[in-house]
């Protein structure tokens, strides 16, 4: 049997083609006895470095190449339209040496930074110029050598081949012999190897391999429908016709080739050719050339300079013996690691970035411990103040490039960016690679849909799958499925190919943060890609831990709304003359924690969601380190429901505090005697098991990934020392134990900390400067109309007033006047920055005296008739003292009259509107006005909402407060935070109902529910459709019961039907009201008073008491009175007992 190698295959990175994950592929290599494999994906190298060292890793071959689509001449496109000579072909490249890898990736760059259209290509001069330690495989059926064979062009086959033979040399092009069940598999090798004796030419037998064994087949088809958007039923759909193209075993590629054995030879040799070596060790790193100055010999020497002017600066030339010893510790692992360059990399960009306006955060991540960073001004925070270790950021016995993160604010990244740029080069410079996975609830439903099964059976089978783990997982864990699945054998056949498909690449992005910089052009030691033809940004097609394995400076910069915020507040409170230095704040003001402690934080970085909101409630800070712990306390980890409640009581001094052991009290005091960070597992393993923090960060990180070798090895060593000071051995492997347990899932205490002081940040502005704060927030979320009317309800519920928009005085964003917010016209629909320019820009001149003024000075071309309709609705002309009602129904009227005026006005003739009396036009244009039906309040609301988006004037829910405050179950944002499948009751308003058809052929509807809070999305399925659809329509209040659904990551959460009902259905089941009573009410008198009331509200609907006394909570109804329900009849007994005591009853 003759040896053979797999020189053609496509992996998960040939995005929804390739059906093969790389670890699948390594282990299936293995037992076949692979010792070479190629990746060759569809036009990208994307997958290269991880297939690279997974291979080394496993003692196989590597062999890099691509899948090419090429063209004739890609200039030539531009000025001709595209006919059949210009077609794109395929064609496969294999890096011979490390001369052809570096021209293989400068190949695959070109193809997207030249040649995209629809797809990256080369053509032939592009080819040409970077040909050299490349072997050429003539590819598939589309490649250009088959494709003439095809179409019975022989001639013209023949002539491809020479090219290719001008491009890489006769010895390093081959014919790729294909036998893979198609019908025309052996006229073509017939003709192939007339070719291959005519020129003289080798040729090789592949399999032109897209997934891993025979049975995949059925998994490749649904990947190509998830690519294409078909279902597997569709007949013209895109499939291949054979069940061939799978990793055969060499005794198959004998059985195929035995009439050939020459081209499984030549697959041998050609991997025996293939030679390249690719450092990914991530420790030869390859730094960027950093400017210096000329007075300074190196890198090393300049960063001692900056740092000593950090000292003198923040201690004023006097730094405390432990500071000193600090910086003289980190400067020695920076230079003896060969680091200074990077970290002046990072001290130029914050300072430039900060020259040029560009808000900085304080810090992010594990860099916040590093008294060199804060000492270059990049951090915020003195790491010595808060027991931040420099270990947990550089590990003095780990080889690793330093991470420093960046915060900006996210209106500035691409300002940074193009810092960057400027400094370093546009080649030198490229964003990072992203790729999205296909992950376990979403590929089940994604595959559910190429079956074309109904949408909303799958809904319900897919949140019964476990979130927290894989498909593979869960299956095990669901021991119901039958009776989940109605006993559809379709089901069972969708999990396995879901399974299948699991974790497998879906699509290919740029990354939020990162960006890579080079000492040369990024295409000499990296391909990229573009997102299309015309766009300018450059990204790698590596992502960002193949970066670092190679050896790239990598930088994460990240834009953050937040800063954005606050430089908007401070830019405002500027206008005041209040010029604030955050930075020089106390971290103890009291109306800051006061504001903490009432949980009013919506819009406060890191403390809005309502479960935050309730914790700070509960929690009750006081000082910054109770901000530090909260933000680590409030993530899910390994702190139990009891834990967390008996740190809530030792800080509110209910509890003790009480410590395993006395020694670990100056570590957990901070956190009431329970570990919340990875810090304290290092000051553990610091203080008690005597380890260096050095050691005690390898330990850290190896229980984190529960490598049970180090763990081991440390464990004992732990056990040891903490016996030496004086602890058990039992109670030292018990806390070992609880440091294991945490490690892995404690909060970075560096991050928490940096992030906590934004946190002040944004709490002192809301609490000392509410309104400029919140017109801030609103700008900063201006485009995501949810966030709106999230923050609206809040200025609202602070007691600010909101202001119509209005052409007199709104710019396009919000602004504060008077200590009122004044919504600007950039948040109403149909009324674009130009159209607001122009208004802005007209009333310049003074402003509009009345509605005819501004139809003359306004270019009605900019501001149509559309904008100005809006602008109606909107209330913007409301302080020009004529109703929104009469404008709407006479502007056709009105703006005919201004664009006459304007023609006569240009003309110079007299005006014709006045009359002959000498009235002026001023006054007789209003006498055209038709006064017709007014809009009532629904109208007039519903128009606000459609326009804004929400209602500014008043909500349609507001007159039935009481029936909503009885029957919502759960506020907008609890539901993002509740459990997936959570039953709740929500009532709202009907917006953009829509009927949507799914591939099985049943309907659906989507649409928002408008509660008080603002939007909620729900769904309706085939089943209750029918049903509710009369009373779906947009503007309709309506109650709604259903479960909460939640996309993978909560990313998307609805709410999907169970039951609809109209106000009157709803008042129909009022059965009474109840009134909750301390007992202590009945020692206050304050019964006595709610008798008087209830003696005035006589009728026929139950009156229910619910009396607490703190232990028990008894719900009776009352004998002795009926009652009538009414807003007065709550109003009353709100003023006795508080309204949030007092809730109807319903019969449903």
């Amino acid at each position: 049997m003759k040896d053979f190698v797999h020189l053609h295959l496509h992996t998960e990175y040939s995005l929804l083609d390739g059906a093969i994950n790389l670890d699948k592929l390594i282990k299936r290599a293995i037992e076949l006895d692979y010792k070479s494999l190629s990746i060759t994906d569809h036009g990208n190298l994307f997958g290269i470095i991880e297939f690279y060292d997974k291979c080394v890793k496993n003692g196989i071959k590597p062999i890099i190449g691509q899948e090419f689509y090429i063209v004739k001449d890609i200039e030539k496109e531009k000025n001709e339209s595209l006919n059949d000579e210009d077609k794109t072909f395929h064609l496969l490249i294999l890096a011979e040496n490390d001369a052809g890898y570096k021209n293989l990736i400068k190949l695959s760059s070109e193809a997207y930074l030249k040649g995209f259209r629809y797809k990256p290509r080369i053509d032939y001069k592009i080819l040409k110029k970077h040909s050299k330690g490349l072997i050429g495989l003539s590819a598939c059926r589309k490649g250009e050598v088959q494709n003439y064979i095809l179409e019975n062009k022989f001639d013209e086959s023949l002539k491809a081949a020479e090219r290719y033979i001008e491009f890489f040399g006769k010895e390093n092009f081959f014919l790729e012999l294909m036998r893979v069940g198609m019908a025309e598999d052996q006229m073509i090798i017939e003709k192939q190897l007339k070719i291959a004796e005519k020129l003289g030419i080798g040729y090789v037998a592949t399999n032109d391999v897209h997934y891993l064994n025979k049975e995949d087949f059925e998994i490749h088809d649904v990947l190509l429908c998830l690519q294409t958007g078909a279902v597997l039923s569709d007949e013209k759909r895109l499939r291949f016709s054979s069940k061939e193209f799978y990793l055969k075993s060499k005794e198959e590629m004998n059985l195929l080739f035995k009439d050939i054995p020459e081209a499984l030879e030549n697959s041998v040799k050609i991997a025996d050719r293939c030679n390249l070596s690719i450092d990914t060790t991530g420790k030869n790193f390859k730094m960027p050339k950093i400017s210096i100055p000329p007075e300074f010999e190196n890198e090393k020497i300049y960063l001692e300079f900056l740092v000593n002017q950090g000292l003198e600066k923040k201690f004023k030339g006097k730094p405390p013996k432990e500071v000193i010893d600090r910086v003289k510790f980190e400067m020695d692992v920076i230079g003896r690691m060969n680091y200074s360059g990077y970290f002046i990399i990072i001290y130029n960009l914050v300072k430039k970035a900060r020259e040029n306006n560009i808000s900085v955060g304080p810090g992010r991540g594990s860099a916040a411990g590093s008294l060199v960073l804060y000492l270059l001004d990049v951090t915020k925070v003195n790491p010595l103040d808060y027991n931040l270790y420099f270990e947990r950021f550089l590990n003095p016995d780990r080889v690793s490039m330093p991470d420093v993160d960046i915060d900006i604010s996210d209106r500035d990244r691409d300002r940074l960016l193009n810092l960057l740029i400027e400094e370093y080069g546009s080649e030198n410079v490229a964003q990072i690679a992203a790729f999205n996975n296909l992950k376990s609830r979403q590929v089940f439903t994604d595959v559910a849909r190429v079956f074309g099964l109904p949408p909303s059976e799958v809904k319900n089978i897919t949140k019964k799958l476990p979130a927290d783990m894989s498909l593979e997982e869960g299956k095990k864990e669901i021991t119901n499925w039958k009776e989940l699945t109605g006993g559809k054998e379709e089901y069972e056949k969708v999990l396995n190919l879901a399974i299948g498909l699991e974790k497998n690449k879906r699509h290919v992005s740029k990354h939020a943060a990162g960006i890579v910089i080079t000492p040369g052009p990024v295409t000499d030691f990296v391909p990229v890609w573009k997102q299309s033809s015309d766009d300018n940004g450059v990204v790698t097609q590596f992502e960002k831990n193949c970066i670092e394995k190679i050896g790239l400076v990598k930088i994460d910069v990240l834009g953050l709304t937040t800063l954005s915020v606050i430089e908007f507040t401070l830019d405002l409170l500027k206008e005041k003359n209040i010029n604030l230095d955050l930075y020089s704040l106390p971290l103890d003001d009291k109306k800051t924690y006061e504001l903490l402690q009432s949980g009013k934080t919506v819009g406060v970085f890191q403390l809005e969601s309502s479960g935050m909101r309730d914790l700070l409630k509960r929690y009750k800070p006081t000082e910054f380190n109770d901000i530090i712990n909260i933000i680590a306390f409030y993530r899910p980890g390994p702190l139990g429901p009891e834990q967390k409640e008996s740190i809530i009581k030792r800080k509110n001094g209910k509890e003790e505090i009480r410590y395993k052991h006395p020694k670990l009290e100056p570590i957990l005091k901070e956190t009431f005697g329970h570990p919340l960070f990875q810090e304290q597992v290092m000051q553990m393993a610091n203080m008690l098991g005597g380890f260096t923090f050095a050691e005690a960060d390898t330990l850290r990180k190896a229980m984190g990934k529960k490598d049970p070798t180090i763990m081991d090895r440390y464990m004992q060593k732990f056990v040891d020392g903490a016996m030496k000071e004086g602890l058990s051995e039992e109670l030292s492997y018990e806390i070992f134990d609880i440091m294991a347990k945490f490690a892995g899932y404690g909060f970075n205490k560096s991050h928490a900390t940096v992030y906590g002081l934004l946190s002040y940040f944004t709490g002192y502005l809301k609490a000392h400067y509410p309104s400029e704060y919140m017109c801030s927030v609103i700008n900063a979320y201006i485009s995501d109309i949810k966030d709106i009317v999230k923050y609206i309800t809040e200025v609202k519920d602070m007691g600010i007033p909101i202001l119509p928009p209005d052409v007199n005085s709104s710019d396009f964003y919000v602004k504060v006047e008077n200590d009122s917010l004044r919504l600007g016209m950039g948040v109403i629909k149909n009324v674009g920055e130009n159209a607001v320019k122009e208004i802005v820009n007209a009333r310049k001149d003074g402003k509009f005296k009345d509605f005819m003024d501004f139809l003359l000075r306004v270019n009605t071309t900019t501001v149509n008739q559309k904008a100005i309709e809006s602008l109606i609705k909107a209330g913007a002309f409301d302080s020009l003292k004529i109703g929104r009602d009469i404008l709407f129904e006479n502007l056709s009227q009105l703006l005919n009259i201004a664009q006459n005026k304007k023609k006569d006005e240009e003309s110079g003739m007299m005006n014709l509107f006045a009359s002959s009396t000498g009235s002026n036009f001023d006054d007789d244009w209003k006498t055209k006005l038709v006064d017709q039906k007014r809009w009532d309040k629904e109208k007039t609301l519903m128009y606000e909402r459609e326009i804004l988006g929400f209602y500014l004037s008043g909500h349609p829910v507001e007159k039935e407060r009481e029936i909503y405050r009885s029957i919502v179950t759960a506020s907008n944002e609890e539901i993002k935070e509740m459990p997936n499948d959570n039953y709740v009751t929500i009532m709202g308003i009907v917006t953009d109902f829509s009927k949507k058809k799914s591939k099985a052929g049943s309907y659906y509807g989507n649409f928002k529910i408008f509660t008080l809070e603002g939007y909620i999305d729900c769904m309706v399925f085939s089943n209750k459709l029918d049903e509710y659809s009369k009373i779906l329509i947009d503007d309709q209040l309506v109650v709604v019961d259903g479960r909460i659904s939640k996309s993978d990551k909560d990313i998307e959460v609805k709410v999907v039907v169970d039951k609809v009902y109209t106000l009157n259905q709803i008042k129909e089941m009022i059965d009474g009201v109840e009134i909750s009573i301390p007992a202590e009410s009945y020692k206050n008198g304050e019964f006595d008073q709610l008798e008087n009331v209830l003696n005035n509200f006589k009728g026929d609907k139950n009156l229910y008491f619910r009396v607490y006394d703190g232990e028990q909570n008894l719900r009776i109804r009352s004998k002795k009175y009926k009652i009538k329900p009414s807003t007065q009849l709550f109003s009353k007994i709100g003023d006795i007992f508080d309204i949030e005591n007092v809730k109807y009853i319903f019969r449903r």
